[in-house]
C-alpha cells in the first residue's frame, strides 16, 4: 500500500508512468530473485486454521504479540521437529529450534534468525527482537544472523490484514 501511495504522490495522483525509471537497490533486486527461485522450486502448500490467541495479547509492559508467538512457536517446534527440517536434494537435516522473524526495512525484507528459542523466555525474546529491529534498519545485520532459520513467522496484523499467504524461502521448512 505504501509503495502505491508514495507513486502516487511521485506522479500527481497517477499510479502508472512511462516516465523515467528509478534503479531497484541491489537489495530488493536479490530478494527478488530469492523469491523467485523459491516459488519456482520449492511446493507451497497453505494450511490455515483459526485458534483463539487471545492468550498471545495479553498486554505487558516491552512484550508484544510477536514476542509471544516466537515464545509458543519455540514450544511447538521442540515436539514437532519435521517443522524444522531442510532438505537438500536426496538429503535431510533437522535444525536446531530457531525461528526467523521477517522485518520490512528500508533496505527491503530481512527475517532474522532467534536461536534456541526454546530456552529464552519473553523478555529475552523481546530484547533480541528489539535489537534485531534496530541493526537492520541500520543494514547492520551480520550474514549468520539471517541464516539457518529453518521456521519463519510474518505478520501484517498491524495493517488490518486478516489473511495473507506467505512462501517459503528455501532454507526454511515453513512459514
Amino acid at each position: 500500500v505504501e509503495d502505491v501511495e508514495n507513486a502516487k504522490l511521485k506522479t500527481g495522483g497517477e499510479t502508472k508512468s512511462d516516465g523515467d525509471w528509478t534503479p531497484l537497490p541491489a537489495s530488493r533486486v536479490a530478494l527478488n530473485a530469492r523469491m523467485q527461485k523459491s516459488l519456482a522450486e520449492i511446493p507451497q502448500i497453505h494450511v490455515t486454521r483459526q485458534m483463539d490467541v487471545v492468550p498471545l495479547t495479553t498486554k505487558a509492559e516491552g512484550i508484544t504479540f510477536t514476542h509471544r508467538l516466537i515464545y509458543a512457536v519455540a514450544a511447538v517446534l521442540v515436539k514437532h521437529a519435521a517443522l524444522r527440517t531442510v532438505i537438500n536434494g536426496s538429503r535431510v537435516k533437522i535444525e536446531p529450534t530457531s525461528v526467523a522473524v521477517a522485518m520490512d526495512t528500508p533496505s527491503g525484507l530481512v527475517a532474522p534468525v532467534v536461536r534456541s528459542a526454546e530456552t529464552l523466555g519473553l523478555n529475552q525474546i523481546a530484547e533480541t527482537i528489539r535489537d534485531f529491529r534496530l541493526r537492520a534498519e541500520r543494514n547492520a545485520l551480520r550474514g549468520e544472523e539471517l541464516r539457518n532459520g529453518p521456521f519463519a513467522i510474518t505478520n501484517l496484523g498491524m495493517f488490518g490484514v486478516d489473511l495473507f499467504s506467505a512462501f517459503v524461502f528455501h532454507g526454511q521448512t515453513a512459514v
